[in-house]
């Protein structure tokens, strides 16, 4: 089954993007292997979808939905999710 993940730059995202690339190349199948995604933020884990981190503001532009991007992960379904997500 493809993967969802969330990281922030400042969140040790080092070891997901090493879950990503293990899931990319050794999943059971090539759903999972293809549409497995990562979406990294400029702040941390707990931040993603939020502009500021701590005193730190990314700006407006650095802001989503978290929820929304998730619920429309599994609605349209994984074949069809971008190779980019780019807040709108």
């Amino acid at each position: 089954m493809p993967d969802l993940d969330f990281s922030g730059w400042y969140d040790h995202c080092g070891g997901i993007m090493a879950h990503l690339k293990l899931m990319q190349q050794h999943a059971r199948t090539d759903a999972a292997r293809d549409q497995t995604k990562l979406i990294i933020t400029p702040g941390n884990h707990g931040g993603a979808g939020k502009h500021k981190l701590g005193e730190i503001d990314y700006g407006p532009q650095a802001e989503f939905d978290k929820n929304d991007i998730m619920l429309r992960w599994f609605a349209i379904g994984f074949g069809a999710w971008p190779t980019a997500w780019i807040a709108s």
